[in-house]
């Protein structure tokens, strides 16, 4: 807004002016003419005799922000907003403000005239870092946490943590925490960087450097010093009678506690990740040629179907790439949505994934494109709801081996009609049976897009189809329905008892009647399972919710009578989502130039039972029969934990234990008669003291 109050001139005579319009942001310079009249009349008798009033003219001076410095041909005028009068000419006007770059101005001020000037200021300052003191030298095996935050003249938008050159993270936000995995680092020297960015492109970064010492081999402690001298239970076998609910797989024998004394862990397998280049051949309906490439279509650049020229079944062939390792074999398929194909699960050959034997265009996927395949795998959908538009797109794939022996495949992609640049980094680790899932959605553009994105993994875990053992982990107490063909099941955008409801347990797949998908937005704990207890395989996804918030369960249920529209062999699978935005009545929007980014795990679990507490480093199943409690510890890594039992201050249990990918941990507590108090089951690094699971039973 211009002043309004405004310097008198020394000039006799009536001075009128209008000012244009001045709108914040926008750089404008407007002359108004004035009209003047001399305090002499120059035809009077002697008038060449007496001095003339001095030529002036009128400034008014805006910046956004307000508050910088004016210069008037280097002399200090005031600050924005300001009005001043001065001699008419050539003058030089520059306005300063700390944490932006100065503004320059020559003026040629006419006499009687008014000056608008108003200037958006450049923010030229990068944002200050403030970030946690890093030790300079760190012991194998212990966890380094990494936290920083970033201030900045006006807003930081963006934060990122680089390990030794490769980015570990990476915020739309002004602060970062972080875990450094020091078991995946060789000894010697590392390096940190934490960057961070402001809403003008401004960058800065603080480096650190630590020392890793070389692992010692020292024999483990006795089993009276990892169990102590209050120890009140035993490792127990586990009952001997099918899965339940309320049991644990049939009989294993837990690990004698000699072996946990005596056995001491690598601190990181020998064996590198493999990287294989293959083809495999899919059965799959002729579709592309019944692909509509229509130019006019502006507003969606992806073809759409005409389904009367879907041609027959045929055999076509895509090039895949494995990553292999001890426990886990993963194939990705570029070509064909850019999707993790299987993932296979090797002490058991057992595959996680479902894939269709007969591949067909649907006629679900997003309303505006009309179709999508339903090929399976994990797939990435982008950039609106129902599987996205990205269904058969090809994506960029590049392979990465690292020194550590772990690997990384990249795939990225521009999706066309929001111009988003998308990138999906999978990484395996040497000795794991779990991968991780990096998102990172970049808007290189000058104006903010509205999207959505969600990561959908079609399962059917042990077999080709799911059946009525299957059991869904989502720890909440209500869903919200997004579809159901059950008549009984509430309708859309309505909530739902989780899991029992009108009498039935719904988190077991056998008592579903028809088709059904919900939301799950408000978990007790960042993690999603599902469990099949006759295949005695699952999978959990762990996932930082403050980014990641959307959650959803979609299944046929046994008796959808409609598998024809997707295969031929009337197989099922149930989908696992998990997204940027709560539901799919949710649009998330990405800044100009602005990149969002994650980092999710999941993890193949078996022999286990399904999860009553899962984090990114392994779950928890405890199931309590009065005075008894049957416990299963399943990590997607090898480690030598402690179990505790807790009843308020008094420890019940204590027990040192060795857990592997392929070899849960089974163990039993009887309590004390009569015990009716909260019991806390917690797992524990005895090497850090640091509480890996902690359930309250």
């Amino acid at each position: 807004m211009i002043p309004r109050t405004r310097q008198n001139l020394p000039l006799e005579g009536q001075v009128t002016s209008r000012l244009a319009m001045v709108y914040g942001g926008i750089v404008c310079v407007c002359l108004v003419l004035v009209s003047c009249r001399s305090a002499l009349d120059t035809s009077a008798p002697g008038a060449s005799d007496v001095l003339r009033t001095p030529a002036l003219a009128t400034i008014h001076v805006m910046s956004t922000p307000e508050g910088a410095s004016i210069y008037l041909d280097d002399a200090l005028q005031g600050t924005t907003p300001n009005a001043f009068v001065v001699l008419a000419g050539q003058h030089r006007l520059r306005l300063e403000k700390v944490g932006y770059a100065a503004r320059v101005v020559d003026l040629a001020l006419q006499p009687g005239r008014e000056v608008v000037v108003c200037e958006q200021m450049r923010d030229d300052v990068p944002p200050r870092i403030e970030m946690a003191s890093v030790p300079t030298v760190v012991r194998p095996g212990r966890a380094l946490r990494i936290s920083a935050s970033a201030v900045d003249n006006e807003a930081v938008v963006g934060m990122a943590l680089l390990v030794d050159g490769h980015r570990a993270l990476e915020v739309g936000e002004a602060s970062l925490h972080y875990t450094v995995d020091t078991n995946i680092l060789g000894t010697g020297w590392h390096t940190l960087v934490v960057e961070a960015r402001d809403s003008a492109g401004n960058v800065t970064s603080e480096e650190v450097v630590f020392e890793l010492l070389a692992p010692t081999m020292t024999p483990g402690p006795t089993a009276t010093e990892l169990r102590g001298p209050t120890l009140l239970a035993t490792a127990t076998s586990p009952p001997t009678v099918a899965p339940t609910p309320t049991t644990l797989p049939a009989a294993r024998a837990s690990p004698a506690p000699t072996a946990v004394a005596t056995q001491a862990l690598a601190p990181y397998v020998e064996s590198p990740v493999s990287l294989i280049w293959d083809e495999i051949a899919l059965s799959i309906y002729a579709y592309q040629q019944a692909l509509d490439y229509d130019a006019e279509h502006t507003d969606h650049p992806y073809p759409l179907l005409d389904r009367d020229r879907v041609g027959p079944l045929e055999e076509r062939k895509y090039r895949v790439l494995r990553m292999r390792n001890e426990y886990l074999e993963l194939t990705l398929m570029p070509d064909l949505g850019g999707r993790i194909y299987q993932c296979r699960f090797l002490p058991t050959g057992q595959d996680l994934f479902y894939n269709n034997r007969a591949i067909k265009p649907t006629h679900w996927g997003p309303v505006d494109q009309g179709w999508w395949l339903a090929v399976g795998g994990i797939e990435f959908c982008l950039p609106v709801d129902e599987h996205g538009y990205l269904t058969a797109e090809p994506w960029n794939l590049e392979e990465i081996p690292r020194p550590d022996g772990s690997a990384l495949a990249t795939m990225s992609i521009v999706e066309r009609s929001r111009n988003i640049q998308a990138r999906v980094d999978v990484s395996l680790r040497p000795g794991e049976s779990g991968f991780r899932i990096r998102t990172a959605l970049h808007n290189p553009g000058a104006e903010a897009k509205s999207l959505q994105y969600w990561i959908n993994a079609m399962l059917s875990p042990g077999s080709h189809g799911v059946g009525p053992s299957l059991r869904f982990y989502y720890p909440t107490s209500e869903v919200v329905v997004h579809s159901s063909g059950d008549p009984s099941a509430p309708g859309a955008h309505e909530a739902m008892p989780w899991p029992m409801y009108d009498g039935r347990d719904m988190s077991l797949y056998a008592n579903w009647s028809d088709w059904l998908g919900f939301f799950a937005p408000n978990l007790r704990a960042p993690f999603t399972a599902i469990y099949d207890e006759e295949a005695e395989l699952g999978m959990v996804r762990v996932f930082p919710p403050g980014i990641a918030r959307g959650v959803k369960l979609f299944g046929f249920g046994p008796h959808f009578g409609d598998a024809g529209v997707y295969t031929d062999d009337g197989s099922q699978y149930v989908e696992m989502w998990g997204g940027l935005t709560p539901t799919f009545w949710d649009y998330a929007v990405l800044e100009p130039h602005t990149t969002i980014a994650w980092e999710e795990s999941w993890y193949v679990i078996s022999h286990s039972g399904g999860p009553s507490l899962a984090t990114a480093e392994g779950m928890l199943c405890v199931v309590r029969d009065k005075d008894h409690l049957d416990i299963t510890v399943a990590s997607p890594a090898e480690h030598r934990w402690v179990l505790r039992g807790a009843r308020g201050d008094q420890q019940i249990a204590e027990e040192g234990f060795v857990v592997r990918p392929d070899t849960p941990f089974y163990t039993g507590i009887d309590l004390p008669a009569g015990t009716d108090d909260d019991l806390v089951v917690t797992v524990e690094d005895p090497a850090t003291g640091r509480v890996i699971l902690s359930h309250a039973v």
